[in-house]
């Protein structure tokens, strides 16, 4: 009976702290629905929004010419972080990212790895706790987001070998995965790909989105995208774009899908620019408020 007196206790002492905080934060559940409506109130300018479960703020820098977008995200429970497809993730489709950014209720958005892309190449694919697809892409790294928010990369050993199914089975309790990359930091350690030099169109100054936890066990992520607009240097080659990335001192970093398909967005506002705008998407990563209306 102690434990059980034990949990109660917990349970309403957290309770306690998020009533004198004033705001009800609800656990969002594990599935395609969109996270709790953001409060226009909590945008307090174009580069933050807080609210009591969620902090976005984004900051501006450039690699030489190179303008680059960093958005650092706080959130209060890991269903926080969210992904959405443009219609389901067991069928190929693409829908305008911000139709996509209104039903998901996103605060934070970033294009995903166009997972109906994967699908011809093979993907060792689950997207908010259901699994569609258990066959890993050669020379892949693939993303594993657990239920508690940490980031785990597997690497692809070797040039035309995959990831094992083992080796993502081996993490307890996968929420997401994503099968783009390659994993830019992995562990603390930066990104050293030799033996495939076109992964991602490396040598190729283009736009570039990343992914990151800052480390395991923190509710803490960075969200980094480079521009692509000639003016600021036509993007970065993808060692460029891991040398920044790993400059920040996260843990684990991913890339994700850029050139034509890299987003960034806060709220409705786009940073980054694409001539003609974003292309059509297949999903998003997004960030969503907790807080019940």
């Amino acid at each position: 009976m102690s434990g059980i007196r034990k949990t109660i206790a917990l349970f309403l002492a957290v309770l306690a702290l998020f009533s004198a905080a004033g705001a009800d934060i609800v656990p969002l559940p594990v599935d395609l629905s969109p996270g709790m409506p953001p409060r226009q109130e909590c945008f307090l300018s174009d580069t933050l929004y807080e609210d009591e479960s969620l902090r976005v703020e984004v900051e501006e820098t450039s690699v030489g010419v190179c303008k680059i977008y960093i958005a650092r995200v706080s959130v209060a429970h890991p269903s926080q972080l969210r992904t959405m497809p443009a219609k389901s993730f067991d069928r190929d489709a693409v829908k305008p990212i911000l139709s996509m950014i209104r039903k998901a209720n996103a605060v934070m958005t970033i294009s995903g790895d166009y997972f109906s892309y994967q699908k011809f190449k093979g993907s060792y694919l689950v997207r908010q706790g259901v699994t569609y697809m258990k066959q890993p892409a050669a020379t892949r790294d693939i993303l594993i987001i657990d239920e508690n928010g940490d980031f785990y990369i597997e690497q692809a050993p070797a040039k035309g070998r995959a990831v094992s199914v083992e080796a993502v089975e081996s993490h307890p309790g996968i929420v997401n995965t994503f099968n783009f990359g390659p994993g830019l930091v992995v562990n603390g350690v930066k990104w050293s790909n030799p033996w495939n030099p076109g992964y991602c169109s490396a040598s190729k100054k283009t736009r570039r989105v990343a992914i990151c936890q800052v480390e395991r066990g923190r509710l803490d992520y960075i969200c980094v995208c480079c521009d692509g607009r000639e003016v600021y240097g036509g993007g970065l080659t993808l060692e460029e774009f891991a040398d920044f990335v790993y400059s920040l001192g996260v843990e684990n970093a991913y890339n994700l899908d850029g050139g034509n398909s890299a987003a960034f967005f806060l709220g409705e506002r786009q940073f980054n620019h694409v001539s003609g705008g974003t292309r059509d998407l297949s999903d998003i990563i997004y960030f969503a408020s907790a807080v019940a209306p």
